[in-house]
C-alpha cells in the first residue's frame, strides 16, 4: 500500500510540473553548417598515430520545424560547393531532425536545451568541369548508393524564442555534434586493416535563425 501511495504521489508531482496543455507552433528559417573530419591512422606495427587529414565543409540552406513545448522536429535542404582548380564538387541533401527540449520562461523570451538525433540523407553528389562543362555522377563513380552516404548525428545544443507577440517570435539556435562513419569510411577502414588502424572523428556545428508562428 505505501508504495503504490509513492507511485502516486511521485506521478502528481511530475505531471504537476507540466502544463495543463501542449501548446504547438512551427515555423522556418535559414541554416549554416560545418562539417570537420579528422582522419587518423594507428600503425600496426610501432603504434605511432598519425594525421593522415583534415577537412571542413561548409553548407548552407533552409529548414522548417514544428515544435511541441518538449520536442522539435524539423526537416532541413542544404547545399555545399566546393572548387578545386576546374572542377567544382556539389553535395544536395535533406536532414532530419528529432529533438528534446526543455525550455524556461525568462519573462518575454525563453531559453532552452537541446538533444536528439539527426539523419543527413544526401540526394545529390556530382562533380562538374566547368570548361568543359562536363557533369559526372559521383555516386556511380564511386560505386555508392545515396543511402550508403547517409549519416546518423548526435546533437546537443541551445536556443532561445524571443517573442514579437504571443504569436509570433524569433528563433536563433546552436547545435554542435559527432557522427557515425558512413558506409565509404567503413570500407576504407576495412581496407586498411592490416597496415594500419583508421580512425574518423567527425563532428561539426549547426548555426540557425528561424521566425515561428504558435497556433
Amino acid at each position: 500500500m505505501k508504495t503504490k501511495t509513492a507511485v502516486i504521489l511521485i506521478f502528481l508531482c511530475m505531471t504537476s510540473a507540466l502544463p495543463a496543455q501542449i501548446n504547438f507552433s512551427a515555423g522556418a528559417g535559414g541554416m549554416f553548417r560545418i562539417d570537420i573530419e579528422t582522419r587518423t591512422a594507428t600503425n600496426a606495427g610501432s603504434g605511432i598515430v598519425e594525421k593522415e587529414s583534415s577537412l571542413a565543409k561548409n553548407f548552407g540552406g533552409f529548414f522548417g520545424f514544428f515544435d511541441a513545448v518538449y520536442a522539435e522536429v524539423d526537416v532541413s535542404l542544404c547545399f555545399f560547393n566546393r572548387s578545386s582548380g576546374e572542377l567544382v564538387e556539389s553535395i544536395t541533401a535533406l536532414q532530419f531532425s528529432i529533438l528534446g527540449k526543455f525550455p524556461f520562461d525568462m519573462g518575454g523570451f525563453t531559453v532552452f536545451p537541446l538533444a536528439g538525433i539527426q539523419l543527413y540523407l544526401p540526394l545529390a553528389w556530382r562533380e562538374k568541369n566547368i570548361n568543359t562543362d562536363a557533369s559526372s555522377d559521383l555516386y556511380k563513380i564511386n560505386g555508392y548508393s545515396r543511402f550508403d552516404m547517409s549519416q546518423l548525428w548526435i546533437r546537443i545544443g541551445a536556443g532561445a524564442d524571443l517573442d514579437i507577440t504571443d504569436r509570433i517570435y524569433i528563433r536563433p539556435s546552436f547545435l554542435w555534434g559527432f557522427r557515425f562513419s558512413d558506409k565509404s569510411e567503413r570500407d576504407y577502414k576495412e581496407s586498411r586493416t592490416g597496415s594500419a588502424r583508421v580512425n574518423y572523428f567527425i563532428r561539426g556545428f549547426e548555426f540557425r535563425l528561424a521566425g515561428g508562428f504558435r497556433f
